[in-house]
């Protein structure tokens, strides 16, 4: 460049024609940034095309995570309707009189016991990438921006009433095991003491006709902690749902523009 403009001011002293040479130093100026401009605008162009093929790959694997959420979500609320009414059932089993073992075995399995083992598990593993490496800002959408990760700060706040309910009936389990016979019954329905009848007694197991009793009231209350869990649960999953169902469209919204 400086080469150019000494050769410029050569020549204008040379034939004293300054106006004639200095048009032509603004147009070779003005042609060099137009130059500039436009090989930043392809570079610019290319690498917006890059980050568009990034992000549409994003958010084809976040369409597909989440379509496979909405089915584990509703299996989820249907699971928690079933629970609630064995639960419910449960308790009323429970206040009718309970004549032998069997009746106590009969009893304690009418009914899925396991607190923690239909906790929702969602897949986040593109929406965790995107975080992690910093590319989340490549959904050039704001609001679809927005969209995705408030739907997966609803997915935490799910995990974590799922663990507050699940605390709280381990409480109550922990009270009912340490007060009642209820294991040994628990584990005769699976024949693991088929054979050792002798370590049923009438004791173990009249608390459960006498529902002022102690044992009687750990054991229902355990029952109505599950009870509580799976009816405070689902309204929590069909949020979640919703939310899930308009990410979907937004998703697919945005994949088509």
């Amino acid at each position: 460049m400086i080469p150019f403009f000494r050769k410029i001011r050569k020549t204008l002293a040379d034939d004293n024609k300054p106006i004639k040479y200095l048009r032509y130093a603004i147009g070779e100026i003005v042609l060099v940034v137009i130059g500039i401009l436009i090989a930043l605008s392809i570079n610019n162009w290319n690498e917006g095309r890059k980050d568009r093929k990034i992000e549409i790959s994003y958010l084809e694997r976040l369409l597909s995570e989440v379509k496979k959420d909405t089915a584990s979500i509703n299996q989820n609320i249907q699971l928690a309707d079933k629970l609630s009414a064995e639960y419910q059932n449960y308790i009323l089993k429970m206040y009718t009189k309970q004549k032998t073992s069997e009746d106590i075995t009969n009893l304690l399995l009418s009914a899925d016991l396991g607190s923690t083992a239909y906790n929702l598990q969602l897949t986040d593993i593109a929406y965790t990438e995107l975080v992690n490496t910093g590319k989340l800002d490549l959904i050039s959408d704001n609001l679809l921006k927005s969209e995705i990760v408030m739907y997966y700060k609803e997915y935490k706040f799910v995990s974590l009433s799922e663990s507050q309910l699940d605390e709280t009936v381990g409480v109550t389990t922990q009270q009912v095991m340490q007060s009642t016979p209820m294991i040994k019954y628990f584990f005769r329905g699976f024949n693991l003491f088929s054979d050792a009848d002798y370590m049923y007694y009438d004791e173990d197991w009249q608390f459960i006709n006498k529902p002022t009793s102690i044992e009687f009231r750990n054991w229902e209350e355990t029952i109505y902690g599950r009870l509580n869990k799976q009816v405070s649960i689902k309204p929590i999953y069909e949020n979640l749902n919703s939310k899930a169902v308009e990410l979907i469209n937004s998703i697919e919204k945005a994949l088509k523009n």
